[in-house]
């Protein structure tokens, strides 16, 4: 999914479930992402990150896709 802010404009980028890469970091479940200064966000979902440790990654490997959502702020 691709976002265009307008100019001036923020973004909050949460995701619910799953894993998630915006223009190409990747975030798991739980995490957000406060974006200013970008004329473009690209949202992807994404293989979780590998790990033993049970927590968000382990939570968002069990959840195949990603769960994403873009609030667009003044």
């Amino acid at each position: 999914m691709v976002h265009v802010p307008a100019p001036g404009r923020h973004a909050w980028v949460h995701v619910a479930r799953g894993a998630a890469t915006i223009n190409g970091k990747p975030l798991v479940a739980g995490d957000g992402a406060a974006v200013s200064d970008e004329t473009r966000l690209t949202i992807a979902g994404a293989a979780p990150p590998k790990s033993n440790v049970l927590g968000r990654a382990a939570e968002a490997a069990a959840y195949p896709y990603a769960d994403v959502l873009v609030f667009d702020l003044a």
